[in-house]
């Protein structure tokens, strides 16, 4: 004989029934989920699809106009690629037979001679690269170089501020007014490049370290002065040809004017100094959340 299950213990493993099956439905096909945001390769950081304000109307004539310019989604690099990092790559591409040997400059600018400095300054930017180094290495990593426009997004977010961390060069952050290397800056580092993130407080929207001073950063677009008037305005890649490649963010050899989010400069890329190095990018998938 069956006995009838109360209908109050059936409402019940009913409800508990549905819960159970919602994870099974959501993975579905054709179902409506919640998409996770793919998680980003260590040591980089995702930046989201959008619009954002490229440009400054009020800087030097080759940031004119300002923008609104639409990027895919990408990652980058949370700091700049360090010496110890760049030594990895030049030993296995044959070491001091490797035709990307960065420029020593000796203790005279307060940066040893290459390969020493790999181990004196492990922490460091690596200098003295040439673009074509730069992207060997990127090669090697198997990533890139951002974009000018990809790398401006990601020092200023969405909101056209001057520097990562504000509108003030020398604005109190959490008791701090120092948050960038530069030429008499006051910050510990007057004849040479500082190790990375030694300004947690200088990082942009993003959470991306050392994008204003330090070295400026070699980026993958040739550099045309006027460029900015009939470029494109959805994921631009710079001119098709040139004789300079774009470097941005200036360095510690820059006052704090040159180290804007807006501000850029073209050199020859076949030149390495001491005041230019890089960090790294890389296409990411695009999620529905955005």
């Amino acid at each position: 004989m069956m006995i009838p299950r109360p209908r109050r213990l059936t409402f019940f493993l009913t409800i508990v029934c549905l819960l159970s099956s919602i994870p099974d439905l959501l993975c579905k096909s054709g179902s409506s989920t919640i998409a996770q945001t793919p998680r980003a390769p260590e040591g980089m950081m995702r930046i989201p699809a959008g619009e954002y304000t490229m440009g400054n109307d009020e800087g030097a004539q080759h940031e004119k106009p300002k923008r609104k310019v639409v990027l895919d989604s990408y990652y980058i690099d949370i700091h700049e690629v360090t010496n110890a990092e760049y030594h990895t790559f030049w030993t296995a591409d044959g070491g001091a037979s490797s035709d990307h040997t960065p420029v020593s400059y000796g203790a005279s600018l307060g940066i040893d001679d290459w390969p020493k400095i790999a181990h004196t300054k492990p922490n460091h930017p690596v200098v003295g690269v040439s673009w074509d180094d730069a992207v060997a290495y990127a090669k090697w990593a198997d990533k890139r170089l951002p974009t000018e426009a990809e790398w401006e997004k990601a020092a200023r977010g969405t909101d056209g501020r001057l520097w990562p961390w504000g509108n003030a060069f020398s604005l109190r952050i959490r008791g701090m007014k120092v948050h960038a290397n530069v030429w008499i800056g006051n910050d510990g580092y007057a004849d040479g490049p500082a190790p990375v993130g030694t300004y947690p407080t200088g990082k942009s929207p993003y959470g991306i370290l050392d994008m204003a001073g330090n070295v400026w950063e070699w980026v993958s677009d040739w550099y045309s002065e006027s460029y900015y008037h009939w470029g494109s305005r959805q994921n631009p890649k710079g001119p098709d040809h040139g004789g300079r490649r774009v470097v941005r963010g200036g360095s510690w050899a820059n006052g704090a004017q040159l180290t804007q989010c807006s501000s850029r400069m073209g050199h020859y890329p076949a030149v390495g100094t001491s005041f230019i190095g890089f960090r790294l990018a890389m296409d990411a998938e695009e999620s529905s959340q955005e």
